[in-house]
């Protein structure tokens, strides 16, 4: 209801209802002008009412900025996977927007990935050639220059009525399970590679910003462990994401620091009242 919708040209109409505030966004499309400053004004004007203006100043520094900047830029968009009419709506803009700020990390959810693996009675993958990788493909293509390719598995969510975390049915932590996730892995970095992708650039978040305040959170540590043994068996190049947010990080279970290549803690974690017995 409180979305910014995009103006107009050099002028924006909007409904201000009496007493209430709107908010108005201005922003300055990638210039392609010699260095230096430029001036402008900003004007609103009130039916009925007084005109407000404000002044504007652009200074453009003598610089260029990289093609491929190292700073990679992400957020938890899952831009294809929602259905909604609004997201299809705006699918087509929020992509061109993505791609104009320099975001070259997207995110997806794990039914991106194939769900129709068929395993054997020890774990083993029996139709890696007939996985239904459409979904993924089409991601891989919205993304042609991406650096990585993240996917959120939300693995706490998958349970049997006995509680336990299952990955198609079968218990974490058996060995049938380890051949499963292996197996399975194995097949969407082989299927990224065909694409013209590189396994390194798969990155999986098996537990979203895990936490005292989460349930299960004393058994989490052992889940991303499981997890994380399980895909680097067979993809040892396999990026692993954890996003911590104990308020204490010295309580985290050591599975998050010893299994995770891309560490992303809090900012308030980071504080010398709250890090300082973590670092």
């Amino acid at each position: 209801s409180a979305a910014l919708l995009p103006g107009e040209g050099r002028r924006l109409k909007i409904d201000l209802p009496a007493g209430a505030s709107r908010q108005v966004w201005i922003t300055f499309e990638r210039p392609a002008l010699a260095a230096g400053a430029y001036e402008g004004t900003l004007c609103a004007e009130i039916e009925g009412g007084e005109t407000l203006s404000c002044p504007i100043r652009l200074r453009l520094a003598d610089l260029d900025f990289p093609v491929r900047p190292r700073l990679h830029v992400y957020g938890w968009d899952y831009t294809l996977s929602r259905r909604d009419q609004t997201a299809t709506a705006y699918r087509a803009a929020h992509l061109a927007r993505m791609r104009e700020i320099g975001m070259d990390v997207p995110w997806e959810v794990f039914s991106t990935l194939p769900q129709n693996p068929k395993f054997a009675a020890d774990g083993a993958l029996e139709n890696a050639a007939a996985l239904d990788f459409s979904r993924l493909d089409r991601w891989l293509a919205a993304f042609p220059d991406a650096a990585y390719y993240s996917v959120f598995l939300a693995s706490e969510g998958r349970k049997n009525k006995a509680d336990e975390f299952v990955f198609f049915g079968e218990k974490v932590g058996t060995p049938r399970f380890d051949r499963m996730a292996g197996d399975y892995f194995r097949a969407v970095a082989d299927r990224m590679i065909a694409q013209g992708r590189r396994e390194d650039q798969l990155m999986l978040c098996f537990v979203d910003e895990p936490g005292e305040w989460k349930r299960d959170w004393p058994r989490l540590g052992d889940l991303v462990n499981r997890w994380s043994v399980a895909v680097h068996a067979t993809c040892p190049k396999a990026v692993l994401f954890q996003d911590p947010t104990y308020k204490d990080l010295s309580v985290a279970p050591k599975a998050y620091w010893e299994t995770s290549d891309v560490y992303c803690p809090m900012a308030r974690s980071l504080a010398e009242d709250a890090g300082k017995a973590a670092f």
